[in-house]
């Protein structure tokens, strides 16, 4: 499963960033944003992007504390690739190395960042609680975890509305500019069957993390902070 998802978001990569800004209405740049500044990072801290895609969540990190060290990880790099001329393209030459990297395997000892993050890549883990322990392993005690990442909507009239535009319009607006319909019949079914933000924060809990919050940004996205002890 791991390989198959690796091959589908290499074969989207190149309109990956456009269609998150067309399929967020905008909103996902904020979004990465809002998690940068709720981490809080100050000047020299290690900060663990994990599936970081094309970097947009690291380049957030650089942007809100230029002064910080940012590692990104992904199994994609076709993804990486195009982080990497993000990166080059940036002036202040931000301190971001990315490379490939297992989320469930992550290369790096116990305590080595004061920040662990992932942006829209949570639900991808095949292994969601153990991809928890191991980004709960690399933390520094006390440092944060966070992740931001979308919710399913609640199943009543109301929300009947997104759970059309997500399985239906997502797939076929991503199908068509990407070339791949797969790619985002997967996208869209990944996160109506994903996780309810209550079961995120309960994993989260069995993961050994503490002060456990959620906060909800809008149109369906969620933030996760928590702490190692």
């Amino acid at each position: 499963m791991a390989y198959e998802t690796t091959e589908m978001f290499s074969a989207i990569a190149r309109r990956y960033d456009l269609l998150n800004k067309i399929l967020s209405w905008g909103l996902d740049e904020k979004w990465r944003r809002q998690t940068a500044e709720a981490a809080c990072p100050r000047a020299g801290s290690r900060i663990l992007d994990i599936c970081t895609g094309t970097a947009d969540l690291a380049l957030s990190f650089f942007n809100t504390q230029p002064h910080c060290r940012v590692t990104g990880i992904d199994l994609s790099s076709a993804m990486l690739d195009l982080g990497n001329a993000k990166i080059n393209a940036k002036r202040g030459r931000p301190d971001i190395f990315l490379g490939r990297g297992n989320a469930l395997d992550l290369p790096f000892e116990d305590s080595s960042f004061d920040i662990t993050a992932t942006a829209f890549g949570f639900r991808n883990i095949p292994d969601r609680s153990r991809g928890l322990r191991e980004m709960r392993r690399v933390t520094k005690k006390r440092g944060k975890i966070l992740i931001l990442e979308f919710s399913p909507p609640k199943k009543n009239i109301f929300s009947a509305p997104v759970r059309f535009y997500i399985s239906r319009i997502v797939p076929i607006i991503g199908g068509w500019m990407s070339r791949s319909a797969e790619a985002y019949a997967y996208l869209a079914s990944s996160i109506i069957s994903f996780l309810s933000p209550q079961e995120v924060c309960s994993m989260m809990r069995e993961a050994a993390l503490s002060d456990v919050t959620t906060r909800y940004l809008g149109a369906g996205a969620h933030l996760y902070v928590a702490v190692k002890p």
